[in-house]
């Protein structure tokens, strides 16, 4: 038998119509699964508090910040990120001038360390 230029036996032809009958099956199979899935994820939250919801807002949130503070510390120095453990952080307030601050003031670490980078080019 000759279908769309192929040559099939007849075995060949059933066990290619039985492979499309199951791929078709499986889609109506996880379909019902993903439309049940949603419901499920939807209710489960809404049952926790509201605190409990913020408080693993902050925690994700904290190690995002350290993830990408890891992420900068490591592509400064030369290394893999794996090679490198953050183990504290400190917030630096901008506000007290001192004699070397005080071209500074009032800019983010990243401005002053460009500042620094850009003066320190040329001495």
């Amino acid at each position: 038998m000759i279908l769309f230029g192929i040559e099939f036996s007849a075995a060949q032809l059933v066990l290619l119509a039985a492979n499309g009958l199951l791929i078709l099956l499986c889609i109506a199979i996880l379909r019902k699964l993903g439309n049940q899935m949603p419901r499920e994820a939807a209710q489960a939250p809404a049952a926790a508090p509201a605190a409990k919801q913020q408080a693993s807002a902050a925690a994700q949130e904290e190690e995002e910040l350290i993830a990408v503070i890891t992420a900068a510390v490591a592509a400064m120095m030369g290394k893999d990120a794996k090679d490198v453990k953050v183990t504290s952080y400190q917030e630096i307030k901008s506000g007290k001038a001192t004699a070397n601050t005080r071209v500074y003031a009032g800019r983010s670490a990243w401005s002053k360390a460009g500042r620094a980078a850009q003066i320190n080019r040329y001495i």
